[in-house]
């Protein structure tokens, strides 16, 4: 799946159960006989969400759905992305050139995601749908109804339209009368099916309209969505991101990031650059090398007193780092991790470049615990104000200047 729009408001001509009736008192004559098109753009749906969550799916990785009633498979080859009560608001349009009363009914049928990727309807016996006017296999022990407040009820609490049978039939069904200008605000009820993280409704639209030969016709169209909160909430976030202005020509650091500002500050005070022109990669992992290099820079890059290493793995004198680690193991600020090794590619945990931090600094990190000493000394200095992490996890740039920033900014 790919391709996510990005938009605010998404207007569809999505899916109802649409019953037009022209009055019979009106003449041939009079009558505008509608073609498909003018038939779907009478009405509309609005997807009421700050974020578009649309989702469009290459041939190659769409899969099917299945509803007994059609007795075949059906592609689904897209879907929309929506939170637990997000509504939908049905619409019909003004100027409606066959008349001015339309019967709108809803039909939501639920799907559970199969093993194979698939969605097989969550129906499970076939029942006779006299509306249908053919045996219909929407299932469920009883009818939700559509009530005026705009919620789903079952059938004991709103009342059914008595043109339709009160046996169980569709799902979630909704019938009422709307005239051009109004509208009817919904909300699927997801809940209705228990565990509903593998839940895919499809709302089912038709419309019924008069043909010039005296017959009707009808057009459909289906949509799908799922249930899906945690990739909306991403999708915020991303979108909230991309709206925050950046920083330091970086596009992966934003103004509204808790570590802006130090990024700021340890460019323009030379202490480091982004991994390319435009990213900053303030997730990567920090290494040995890039920590003390970081460290030197913050004090003035200082020369080292000593011109040779005796790191079989800092032997490059060209290297960025190769200064650095001269300059911090002759300060104590560290060791090798043996006599002959600097482990210069190996990542650096919270407590160890907190521990190089105080050694800079001049603090005892000395002892039996020199990691809950520098974790001490961290905090007692504001360095770790606002962040939360393990002191055994891997640190990463944006973190390692963060600290920085807050001991020498």
């Amino acid at each position: 799946m790919k391709h996510l729009k990005r938009a605010f408001s998404l207007v569809l001509a999505l899916a109802l159960v649409l019953s037009m009736s022209v009055a019979p008192a009106l003449a041939a004559s009079e009558s505008h006989y509608l073609t498909h098109e003018e038939a779907i753009s009478l009405f509309s749906i609005t997807v009421n969400t700050d974020v578009d969550t649309e989702v469009s799916i290459d041939e190659a990785d769409a899969k099917t759905y299945y509803n007994p009633r059609w007795k075949n498979p059906r592609t689904n080859t897209g879907y929309f992305f929506v939170e637990r009560d997000t509504t939908f608001t049905v619409t019909y349009l003004d100027d409606n050139p066959a008349g001015d009363n339309i019967r709108l009914s809803i039909t939501l049928t639920p799907y559970r995601l199969q093993a194979d990727g698939s969605y097989v309807s969550a129906l499970e016996n076939a029942l006779f749908h006299p509306m249908m006017g053919h045996n219909s296999s929407y299932v469920e022990p009883d009818y939700i109804y559509y009530c005026t407040d705009g919620t789903f009820h079952p059938q004991s609490e709103c009342s059914l339209n008595s043109n339709y049978s009160t046996k169980p039939g569709a799902v979630l069904y909704t019938r009422e009368t709307l005239k051009p200008g109004e509208s009817a605000t919904f909300t699927i009820p997801f809940d209705r099916f228990g565990d509903d993280a593998d839940l895919m409704y499809e709302v089912e639209a038709s419309i019924s309209y008069p043909k010039s030969d005296g017959s009707s016709s009808s057009s459909y169209r289906y949509t799908r969505v799922i249930l899906d909160e945690e990739a909306v909430a991403q999708m915020r976030a991303e979108q909230a991101a991309a709206a925050s202005p950046t920083v330091a020509g970086f596009s992966d650091v934003h103004e509204s990031d808790y570590f802006a500002d130090a990024v700021a500050w340890a460019v323009n005070a030379g202490i480091t650059t982004g991994t390319s022109a435009t990213t900053f990669s303030p997730e990567a992992t920090v290494t040995r090398a890039q920590a003390v290099t970081f460290l030197w820079r913050a004090f003035g890059s200082p020369e080292p007193a000593a011109t040779s290493s005796p790191f079989a793995d800092v032997a490059d004198q060209s290297a960025y780092y190769y200064k650095a680690v001269l300059w911090a193991t002759e300060q104590g600020i560290t060791n090798g991790v043996s006599a002959t090794s600097f482990g210069a590619d190996n990542a650096v945990t919270y407590d160890q470049m907190l521990a190089f931090m105080a050694r800079a600094a001049g603090a005892d990190t000395g002892g039996s615990d020199w990691s809950q000493a520098a974790l001490d000394w961290a905090a007692e200095n504001g360095l770790t104000d606002g962040l939360t992490f393990s002191a055994k996890n891997n640190c990463p740039r944006a973190d390692v200047v963060y600290c920085l920033w807050q001991q020498m900014a």
